[in-house]
């Protein structure tokens, strides 16, 4: 054992030698290009990015802008109304529990009111986390029923604008059939909708029943930020 611990100190003791020899850490994007979650090499030594996960990470950065749009790039935690930051703050410093629970969030509100913000800061907490997930807006996960997708290979779902969506047998079975699925394994299902409880509950009586029974709701009471940025 003992000798098995001096190799160990010894490997550990020229990794430090040699990161205190680099004089030198190149910046964003340099970093980006052999990032991995991360985590960068520098002469094949690993660093850990203080950037990643940032809105200055390029890597999700992209993430934002391919996924969901450039808009939200400027999301930030204190334009959260300041009762609906409290709950957000709360799942997002206890999101391991969460995850263990398999709670996820129920953002309600009217149009324009910062649901799919605090999607965006979601997203941003378990990317630095390394939790997989999906996001679809309502319609493109309507069009994913064609895609034969494993809705159980992921952390988390992300579901925005619920019930904007044209309803018929087939999309009131995918979305029954998905949630379900997610509820029995225990996986976060997250959803923005600007209906009500009681309206969803009425829309998708089976699905509400799964996502209301385990979820935190979060209720958005503000004014529309697009019409005051316009009125600005």
């Amino acid at each position: 054992m003992d000798e098995i611990k001096n190799i160990i100190n010894e490997i550990m003791d020229d990794i430090r030698k040699r990161r205190e020899s680099i004089k030198e850490i190149p910046g964003i994007p340099e970093r980006c290009i052999n990032c991995f979650d991360g985590e960068f090499l520098i002469q094949n030594l690993p660093f850990t990015c203080e950037f990643f996960s940032e809105f200055s990470c390029p890597i999700f950065k992209e993430e934002i802008k391919e996924n969901i749009g450039k808009i939200f790039l400027n999301t930030s935690i204190d334009k959260v109304e300041e009762s609906a930051r409290a709950i957000l703050l709360s799942y997002l410093s206890n999101i391991k529990k969460m995850v263990r629970e398999g709670r996820g969030l129920n953002i309600l509100g009217p149009i324009g009111v910062g649901k799919t913000s605090i999607i965006v800061l979601i997203i941003q907490k378990i990317f630095k986390e390394r939790y997989s997930f999906r996001y679809f807006h309502i319609k493109s996960f309507l069009d994913s029923q064609i895609e034969n997708i494993n809705f159980n290979a992921f952390s988390f779902l992300f579901i925005d604008d619920l019930g904007s969506e044209y309803l018929n047998e087939k999309n009131s079975s995918f979305i029954n059939y998905v949630i379900d699925l997610r509820y029995r394994f225990m996986l976060p299902t997250i959803i923005t909708s600007n209906l009500s409880e009681r309206d969803l509950r009425g829309r998708y009586p089976r699905a509400m029943d799964r996502l209301f029974n385990r979820n935190i709701k979060i209720n958005l009471e503000g004014a529309s930020r697009r019409s005051r940025i316009k009125n600005d």
